[in-house]
Formats: structure tokens, sequence, C-alpha cells
């Protein structure tokens, strides 16, 4: 069962949109996710929302939400039997 573990103000509707991109993080340790996520955070089009993909849980809950409360982005951490989707939008 996934649980919502983070929000950013006004996410809400993050969670019942689908990701028109997905990136699949797990297995890889931090800088290597935090950096993947920005660059796809770059190009992330107005309005569209990424998912990313992660089993570590530090990453989950603290780099990437940096990276996108550096950028102004809204999103939403779930917890989802053993690893975290992070939804992302501009």
């Amino acid at each position: 069962m996934a649980v919502v573990i983070q929000k950013e103000k006004g996410s809400e509707k993050l969670l019942d949109t689908n990701p028109s991109i997905t990136l699949d993080t797990r297995g890889q340790v931090c800088p290597y996710p935090m950096i993947e996520t920005r660059k796809l955070a770059e190009k992330l089009p107005e309005g569209a929302v990424a998912e990313v993909i992660t089993d570590v849980e530090a990453t989950a809950k603290t780099s990437i939400p940096l990276v996108c409360e550096g950028l102004g982005l809204n999103y939403v951490v779930v917890e989802d039997a053993g690893f975290w989707r992070i939804r992302i939008s501009k």
C-alpha cells in the first residue's frame, strides 16, 4: 500500500496525474539520482509530471526534495513497498 510521506503545498494533484516521464534510479546512490533528477527537471515542460523512483530513503526524503525546492518545483514523495516514488512538476 502506497503512503504519502512528504509533499509540497499544492501538490495534491500530482497523486492523481499519470507521469509522462519516469526516471528509475533504483540501485544508484547519491549524488547520481540527484544529478539525474536535476537534468530531468530542467527539461521538463511546464505542466508535465515526471516520476523518479528510488530505493534509497535519504534520496527520497532529502536529496530529491532539495533539488525540487531549489528549482521551485512541486513534488510529492510516496513510499511504496520498499521503494519511493517522487512525482514532480513545474
